[in-house]
């Protein structure tokens, strides 16, 4: 084995540990319960069970999770190991909302999340991706993220999912009605992920860019809302022209200039969204050259 394949094993031993590390940090701080041993085991990056073992081992024998019969769980030291892993204070009320500020495409207004929303979004991101967590987290998932709406997102999505159902079915008997009713909004967060999916993808052709987060994703969160936050920013948009125009022209405002400043709105909003798709196509056969180039002076 050569050292580049030394490495990529490195890599998936160490996503593996942070795997199980990820998922009963979820399962501990949601569903007050442990994980089921063969879950894990089911779930894990490897098809055979010895590495998935001797990963579990590593985090055992590090005191990060605890092995009591068939059950695992997470203890108070690989608590705060994943707090360090997400980049967070020790403190877990806020480390959703930190989470959820490093991935940025998430907070983005106006598709800004209730607290729920935030608890339920940020434990269903987990389960479902957290077979990717590698090394930084909100840029290793929202790589995946991208990766899956390319590749077809809701046939991705189903493959995710069934992993995390398989995961929350194996409860303990005691906790089955009660699970019942408590992941049924934790994957309804499945909606918004498949909702703004499209911009994590526009968001990755610039290379997650934070200039380009700023402007062209910002941009396109607005029209790819929801109705009323469309509505809502044209309506915005409309009456910060029509004051515009009252303070510095001394113009009157009239309900039929708000009116009319709400369609030029959406039309100039409607022309920047076709330059926002052509720049990143632009982007993409931008990158594509750019590697063709590198693999042929490499040669």
């Amino acid at each position: 084995m050569n050292e580049v394949e030394e490495a990529a094993v490195g890599r998936k031993f160490d996503a593996e540990q942070n795997r199980i590390l990820l998922v009963t940090f979820v399962f501990r701080s949601v569903f007050n319960s442990p994980v089921h041993n063969r879950a894990l085991r089911f779930t894990s990056l490897y098809r055979a069970p010895q590495p998935y073992k001797a990963a579990r081992d590593r985090l055992l024998g590090d005191g990060l999770i605890s092995v009591s019969g068939t059950w695992v769980s997470i203890t108070d030291e690989g608590v705060r190991k994943v707090l360090e892993l997400i980049g967070s204070e020790p403190n877990i009320a806020s480390m959703r909302y930190l989470f959820m500020k490093q991935l940025g495409i998430f907070t983005l207004r106006p598709a800004k999340l209730s607290k729920e929303e935030i608890d339920n979004f940020f434990s269903s991101l987990i389960l479902t991706y957290s077979d990717v967590f590698s090394r930084r987290l909100d840029r290793d998932v929202l790589t995946a993220i991208a990766r899956d709406y390319q590749a077809g997102l809701r046939e991705s999505l189903l493959r995710r999912l069934d992993k995390a159902l398989w995961l929350c079915q194996r409860m303990p008997p005691n906790l089955n009605q009660w699970l019942t009713e408590r992941y049924r909004p934790l994957f309804d967060c499945y909606r918004i992920l498949d909702r703004y999916a499209y911009l994590v993808y526009l968001w990755s052709l610039y290379r997650f860019n934070r200039v380009a987060l700023h402007t062209v994703v910002r941009l396109a969160a607005v029209v790819t809302t929801e109705a009323s936050g469309i509505f809502l920013s044209f309506l915005a948009g409309a009456v910060m022209l029509a004051l515009a125009q009252s303070l510095l022209l001394g113009i009157e405002t009239t309900l039929a200039t708000i009116i009319t400043y709400m369609l030029t709105v959406s039309l100039v909003t409607f022309l920047a969204m076709i330059f926002v798709a052509a720049t990143g196509r632009l982007v993409m056969l931008a990158q594509h050259f750019i590697n063709m180039f590198r693999r042929l002076l490499r040669r």
